[in-house]
């Protein structure tokens, strides 16, 4: 892998340069200082989200690498239920083992499916402002709370979704890779608790020896400090590296006008379409409805279905 620039950074653009410049020909871009006028900016200490949603029950993920989700590790993806303001005070304290436990965006939303907003988080809407960048509906608004240390492991955005994501407080590094390239997912047949959209390689240390297609790879690196905003475009994929203290991000995502077939996205339509399909054709797929759908099948038809996704890897070198 070679780092071949950086993210271009800009101060200020109107929707209409944004959409023209960066959304239009797929580029990523830091806004930088977008969310500094934000209430979220000033006001949003870990005493403060106590005071608001505190009492909420939250869903974290464990990993015992500190690399999310835990896949590179051999023991089970796993998750904890617990009080927010008890994840407040594990990130708070010294413990070695805060960063062993990642509240994200994709578990924590305070909005999804375009209009639920969750009755505990709504509080939060009060605090930052709907970017003017959307050139579509924001579908989902996501809420992240982490320690240093975490990593959010190589993948692209699940449902192909352009993401802006705000970072309130702390500072995260990026990588980030064009859909174009050979990043080696994982299959979403055998896979079936899902994790089609995570690379194999692991960022921390990657294993150019079984994945030697990595060693041509070239990587946008960029760095988001308090105030900023990204924008990553649909199946650019990333990698996280969480290096304040305390970071809190607020991310929105919302669908692309048109889809553009590159090598992941062809990869995720076959496996969207599949998906759905299995589950009576619910667009909100469930991962333990999927999982329970795909495992339901006869040996025969899984092994079909797998042999179609293996040509689709080995027609488009994924």
């Amino acid at each position: 892998m070679k780092i071949e620039g950086q993210v271009p950074r800009i101060e200020s653009a109107t929707k209409e340069e944004f959409v023209k410049n960066f959304v239009i020909p797929s580029k990523p871009v830091i806004l930088a200082g977008a969310t500094r006028k934000w209430k979220a900016y000033s006001e949003w200490t870990l005493d403060r989200l106590r005071s608001l949603i505190g009492e909420k029950v939250v869903r974290v993920k464990d990993s015992a690498t500190g690399i999310y989700p835990d896949i590179f590790s051999g023991m089970q993806v796993g998750f904890s239920e617990l009080k927010f303001s008890d994840y407040i005070d594990l990130i708070a304290s010294n413990r070695p083992e805060r960063s062993k436990k990642y509240l994200s965006g994709d578990d924590v939303r305070i909005v999804s499916n375009y209009s639920q907003t969750d009755s505990e988080l709504s509080v939060l809407m009060n605090d930052i402002e709907l970017p003017e960048y959307c050139d579509g509906a924001i579908n989902t608004i996501g809420f992240w709370l982490s320690a240093k240390g975490v990593v959010a492991a190589l993948h692209y955005d699940g449902d192909g979704s352009h993401n802006l994501n705000a970072q309130i407080k702390g500072q995260k590094r990026v990588l980030l890779f064009h859909p174009s390239q050979s990043l080696y997912p994982f299959s979403g047949i055998q896979n079936s608790n899902g994790g089609h959209n995570f690379s194999q390689i692991d960022i921390t240390r990657p294993d150019e020896a079984r994945f030697p297609a990595f060693r041509s790879a070239r990587a946008l690196e960029g760095v988001l400090e308090e105030g900023d905003m990204l924008f990553i475009p649909s199946y650019w994929h990333h990698a996280l590296f969480h290096e304040g203290d305390v970071n809190i991000n607020v991310n929105f995502w919302w669908q692309p006008n048109e889809l553009r077939l590159n090598k992941a996205s062809f990869h995720a339509t076959y496996l969207t379409i599949l998906r759905s399909a299995l589950c009576g054709g619910d667009p909100f797929l469930d991962p333990v409805k999927v999982k329970s759908a795909i495992e339901g099948l006869s040996p025969e038809t899984r092994r079909l279905l797998q042999g179609m996704e293996e040509q689709i890897r080995l027609q488009y070198r994924l």
